[in-house]
């Protein structure tokens, strides 16, 4: 018999009994087949219903999509997490990069970061009268970074706490935080050039005022210390400031220096004259000593042979090597002076022109300040600050 003709026959009811009872036996044989085959193998997903119909186990299946999806997710979320890491990392290094890090230690330093050199040279340059010291920067992630520092006045011996910050290359902070308050003092020294009208109704003015300043100045204790600032009338050379210097009882803790013919450039620059060079401490770790040989005063010591302008060549190459450092770090300088600092210019100046000096911060007591004052060109003086006594500070010498 044709059995596929006849079981078609059987679905539709028209098979005779025979072939009825023909297909009903295979349907029995297959049956007892099923049932072996289920007993000696394990079909983990397949099961014969009573019915005998084979269903699969949607349970297990919906079990293991549900694992897979988990882990799929799983993996999904750590991808995330992992590219967002990687994100905030990169953005750092790029800030780092982008922005001034005051951390770093790019000068050819071995031990102290770039901060270190960076507030040493711009106190020194552009804040007279005072030095700084325990100076430490701490980076704070996102080109954040908080500083601190003391800054010590030269004259009265007193210390200054500093904290602040410097975020995305721009100090954040108060006005004192980065500049003493006799920061602007220069500059009114010379607002108009000589030879103007101006500078002669100034230059009277300020003469008459002069007088009645050493007449206060002389009736002070004969003890007393004082912190002046003082404008000469022409330009001097370092040499005569040397001369002064050795002429008379007078510390020259500052000196400023002339930066242009017009005196339109507003960065007042100058250096330090005190018998050591002194303020700040000799460290031996130095920045690259072939482009600042004498960024520290002391380095000079080593550099300038003894001879008979020994403290003007040693002074000279202090201040060009500070010079050139700060015009070299430019984020730096943008940071610590908010951007009102040109050292290009002034170095360029300087290497041209040589070292002119218009005025000079003293620390002398009162007698000879006021020799002082009366027997040489000073046009203009501001008493920043008197002491009962030159030892009431360990005065630096």
């Amino acid at each position: 018999m044709d059995f596929i003709k006849i079981f078609e026959k059987y679905k539709t009811g028209d098979a005779s009994e025979e072939e009825k009872s023909y297909i009903e036996e295979e349907i029995k044989k297959n049956e007892l087949i099923s049932e072996y085959l289920a007993e000696k193998y394990d079909f983990d997903n397949v099961i014969i219903d009573t019915k005998n119909k084979i269903n699969i186990k949607t349970v297990e299946i919906k079990r293991n999509v549900n694992k897979k999806i988990i882990k799929i997710i799983a993996t999904s979320v750590l991808l995330v997490f992992t590219l967002l890491i990687l994100f905030n990392l990169l953005k750092k290094t790029i800030d780092k990069n982008m922005y001034y890090n005051p951390t770093a230690k790019t000068v050819g330093q071995e031990y102290h970061d770039d901060f270190f050199f960076d507030l040493r040279a711009y106190t020194e340059v552009s804040l007279p009268g005072y030095a700084v010291q325990s100076i430490y920067a701490y980076d704070d992630g996102e080109a954040k970074y908080d500083i601190s520092f003391s800054r010590v006045d030269l004259f009265t011996k007193k210390i200054s706490n500093i904290s602040a910050a410097i975020n995305k290359g721009l100090r954040q902070g108060t006005f004192e935080d980065f500049s003493a308050q006799t920061y602007y003092v220069f500059g009114g020294l010379w607002e108009y050039a000589k030879g103007e009208q101006e500078y002669e109704e100034w230059l009277s003015l300020e003469l008459s005022l002069l007088e009645q300043e050493l007449e206060h100045l002389k009736q002070l204790p004969k003890t007393s210390y004082i912190s002046a600032y003082v404008l000469f009338n022409d330009d001097i050379s370092l040499e005569d400031c040397i001369e002064l210097w050795k002429n008379y009882k007078v510390e020259f803790p500052w000196v400023a220096v002339k930066t242009d013919d017009a005196n339109k450039n507003n960065t007042v620059v100058g250096f330090r004259m005190l018998k050591n060079g002194g303020g700040d401490s000799s460290t031996g770790d130095r920045p690259n000593e072939k482009l600042y040989p004498a960024l520290q005063y002391t380095d000079s010591i080593e550099l300038v042979k003894p001879n008979g302008n020994y403290f003007i060549e040693r002074y000279s190459m202090h201040f060009i090597s500070l010079l050139k450092y700060l015009s070299d770090r430019e984020e730096a300088t943008y940071a610590l002076s908010g951007g009102k600092c040109n050292y290009k210019d002034a170095l360029e100046y300087v290497k041209k022109n040589g070292i002119k000096i218009r005025g000079a911060l003293l620390y002398a007591e009162v007698d000879e300040l006021i020799k002082f004052i009366e027997n040489e060109n000073v046009v203009d003086l501001f008493i920043d600050n008197v002491l009962p006594s030159k030892y009431a500070g360990n005065v630096y010498k």
